[in-house]
C-alpha cells in the first residue's frame, strides 16, 4: 500500500502488508519518483488507485500503460474528468437530479477518466436525500465489489487492449474482455449485459473508429458476445 496519508498504515499492519507513505508536498515529480522506486522494487504488475486523489503525470502513466486501474464513482462519461472527484461527483449528480448513478472501473490514461472502461454497474439513487447518501450507497453496494471483479479479470489474464492507435483523446482505444472457453465459430450472438461470472466462450467490447470531429457524447460502444452455442 502506497499512500500520501498515513491513516491506512494500521490497516496494512493488520493484514501484514508493507506500507509506504509518500509526500506529495515535495512535488509531483519527486513524489512519483518515490512511487516508481517502490513499484520497481516489488516488481508490481498492477496498480490500483483507490482514494488516491492525485492526477498522475503523463510520463508515469505511459510508463505503466494499461497497468493502472481506477474506480470512479459515476457512470462514465457522466460526471467525470478534471474536478470530478470524491463528494464533488455526487454533488453534481444530486444537483442535476440524477435518478440512476453507479461506478466505473477503467484503465488510467493520460486523459483524466478517459481510459478504456473495464466494468460499470448502476444503482437507483432516487431515494437519496443528500450527496453523502449517494456516496455511501454507491460505495457500499458497488465500488468495493466492482473493483475486486476488475482486479480478478486482470490477474486471470482476461483483459486485453486492442488497436492502441485507433482513437486519440477522450477515448484512446478499444478494450476486449476475453473469458477462457471453447473456440468460437465467429458468429455473433444477441447483445447482453456482461456478467463476469457467466460461463461464456468470448466477450468482446469494440469501439469503432470515429472522426475526431464527432463529439464524445455521440460515440457508441457495441457489446457483443461471440459463442459457439
Amino acid at each position: 500500500i502506497i499512500s500520501n496519508h498515513s491513516d491506512l498504515a494500521t490497516v496494512a499492519t493488520d493484514f501484514h502488508i508493507p506500507f509506504y507513505h509518500v509526500d506529495t508536498l515535495k512535488g509531483k515529480e519527486a513524489c512519483e519518483a518515490d512511487i516508481f522506486r517502490i513499484l520497481d522494487e516489488y516488481q508490481i504488475d498492477l496498480v490500483c488507485m483507490a482514494r488516491y486523489m492525485q492526477i498522475l503525470s503523463h510520463a508515469f502513466t505511459e510508463e505503466f500503460r494499461y497497468k493502472i486501474i481506477n474506480i470512479h464513482p459515476s457512470l462514465i462519461p457522466s460526471f467525470c474528468g478534471s474536478g470530478f472527484y470524491g463528494i464533488h461527483v455526487h454533488e453534481h449528480a444530486f444537483n442535476r437530479g440524477v435518478k440512476v448513478s453507479g461506478a466505473t472501473v477503467h484503465f488510467v490514461s493520460t486523459v483524466v477518466d478517459g481510459g478504456p472502461i473495464i466494468l460499470q454497474e448502476s444503482i437507483d439513487i432516487s431515494d437519496c436525500k443528500t450527496p453523502e447518501e449517494i456516496q455511501l450507497k454507491i460505495l457500499n453496494n458497488i465500488e468495493h465489489k466492482l473493483l475486486v471483479k476488475a482486479v480478478k479479470l486482470y490477474c486471470d489474464n482476461k483483459l486485453k487492449v486492442n488497436n492502441e492507435d485507433l482513437m486519440r483523446g477522450s477515448l484512446e482505444s478499444d478494450i476486449a474482455l476475453f473469458l477462457h472457453g471453447k473456440s468460437s465459430d465467429g458468429k455473433s450472438a444477441r447483445v447482453k449485459q456482461f456478467d463476469p461470472d457467466a460461463e461464456i466462450s468470448s466477450l468482446t467490447l469494440t469501439i469503432p473508429s470515429w472522426s475526431s470531429s464527432i463529439e464524445r457524447t455521440k460515440s457508441k460502444a457495441d457489446l457483443s458476445i461471440v459463442s459457439d452455442k
